[in-house]
């Protein structure tokens, strides 16, 4: 099974890297979006669901900082939000998903900081 998922996601990330960053697919809702658009929608949802996995079997969330970083970077485009918020990535994460509710301070700093959140269901 594991050498069947290292040949499946070797060809398509093979796949993928053979084709331009603004070609156009179509979601299963019909939606167009650029492939490197929704390859991060993919890497968001395995990140999210693998938060969601952690918090079921009562393990530590975690994320594959490269994968933390590309998140971080696409919800907020202040460099310096996160240390100001004082939440690692993984924190962050879980936070602008609503996997983890924000204080009224930690939503205060948020609104000053003037970060709003893409919607993300």
């Amino acid at each position: 099974l594991a050498e069947a998922f290292d040949a499946t996601w070797r060809a398509a990330a093979d796949r993928c890297q053979a084709e331009r960053e603004d070609r156009l697919v179509t979601t299963r809702y019909g939606d167009a979006m650029t492939l490197d658009d929704f390859l991060t929608t993919r890497v968001v949802e395995v990140a999210v669901h693998g938060i969601d996995l952690a918090d079921a079997v009562g393990l530590p969330r975690w994320t594959m900082p490269e994968t933390a970083r590309l998140i971080v970077d696409l919800l907020l485009d202040q460099p310096d939000a996160l240390a100001t918020l004082g939440w690692d990535p993984v924190a962050f994460i879980a936070k602008a998903t609503g996997r983890e509710a924000m204080t009224d301070a930690e939503r205060d700093r948020v609104t000053s900081l003037g970060i709003t959140w893409l919607t993300l269901s």
